[in-house]
């Protein structure tokens, strides 16, 4: 099965330089790790969760090269592979960003479980929200594909509700990484609900948006019938 995307050093060098990272980390820290990591915050930033080293220092950097290899496998197995040529700048800058964001989040929990002291869950939400904001900047440029993007029956049905949802769905995007960057600044009676709100913006606009665009274009076409 041919790739329908030319893969070079220069394509995967961010990913890769990630992944590397990673393993290093891995490598370089782990002897130095407690029996028992903290593996988890919740939403106000308090420790919830634990798991043992060994599971700490396998599973995620399994985890980043899974996915890595998930995101190169997805123009291969997608029935609209083409597609891809038309917005490679966009998945990479996609594949990078998803790696590169994972490993912050794992290079900032290793360094608190070593025992500096350091705020974990600024440090997610922070590249969290960065990585949002900067896809909304080339959320408008990914085509119909099946895997990236907002994908509902409309946009999926069609190429102009497609590029029309995408256009609005970034600045979406763009509040929400907003609202997340903000969020542990804030109280948590403001911040809970504003990070709902920002999800269901985010889900819920899409969708009714581009049920809107899909009936506007179908009620056009309809007028030039007539």
């Amino acid at each position: 099965m041919k790739m329908p995307i030319k893969l070079t050093l220069k394509t995967e060098l961010v990913p890769l330089f990630f992944i590397t990272a990673t393993v290093a980390t891995v490598l370089c820290f782990y002897n130095n790790l407690p029996e028992k990591v903290t593996s988890h915050w919740n939403f106000i930033g308090q420790v919830d969760g634990w798991s043992s080293n060994t599971f700490y220092g396998i599973f995620f950097p399994i985890l980043i090269i899974c996915l890595y290899a998930l995101l190169l496998i997805m123009p291969l197995i997608d029935p609209r592979k083409e597609s891809y040529k038309k917005f490679l700048p966009a998945y990479h800058v996609f594949k990078g960003l998803i790696i590169a964001t994972l490993f912050i989040i794992y290079f900032s929990t290793t360094i608190f479980n070593l025992g500096y002291k350091i705020n974990v869950g600024v440090m997610v939400t922070t590249s969290i929200g960065i990585m949002m904001m900067i896809l909304s900047f080339y959320l408008k440029d990914i085509k119909e594909n099946w895997f990236l993007g907002i994908r509902t029956p409309w946009t999926m049905s069609s190429p102009v509700v497609w590029e029309k949802t995408h256009k609005f769905g970034a600045w979406l995007f763009l509040l929400f990484g907003l609202i997340i960057i903000v969020m542990p600044y804030l109280p948590a009676m403001i911040a809970i609900p504003l990070f709902a709100a920002g999800i269901i913006g985010v889900t819920l606009g899409s969708f009714v948006y581009s049920y809107i665009v899909f009936t506007q274009e179908k009620n056009k076409k309809v007028k030039k019938i007539k």
